[in-house]
C-alpha cells in the first residue's frame, strides 16, 4: 500500500542508473516513485545503466514499457528520449 498516493503524477529523474553491483540513490528513488503510482520517466548518461534500473523498475511493477534511452540537452529531448519505468 503507497503511502503517498501519487497516481497519475509524472516525474522525471535524470541518473536513474547505477554502474556498480546492486541500487544507486537514483534507481531507489525511481523505484519509491514508480511504487507509490506515479509515471515514471528516467534518464541516465550510461544507457545500459539505465535500461537495467528500468528493467528492475518495470519487474517490480509488472508491467512492460518502453525503451531506455540517454538524455539530450533540452528537457523536450530528455522528455523524448527518457525511459517510462512505471505507469
Amino acid at each position: 500500500m503507497p503511502i503517498h498516493d501519487l497516481s497519475n503524477k509524472v516525474v522525471l529523474l535524470t541518473g536513474i542508473g547505477c554502474v556498480g553491483e546492486g541500487w544507486g540513490n537514483g534507481t531507489t528513488i525511481a523505484m519509491l516513485f514508480a511504487r507509490q503510482g506515479a509515471i515514471v520517466y528516467g534518464c541516465d548518461i550510461n544507457l545500459e545503466a539505465a535500461n537495467r534500473a528500468a528493467d528492475q523498475i518495470r519487474r517490480d511493477q509488472e508491467v512492460s514499457k518502453h525503451p531506455s534511452r540517454t538524455a539530450g540537452d533540452s528537457i523536450a529531448d530528455v522528455l523524448q528520449q527518457s525511459t517510462v519505468c512505471a505507469q
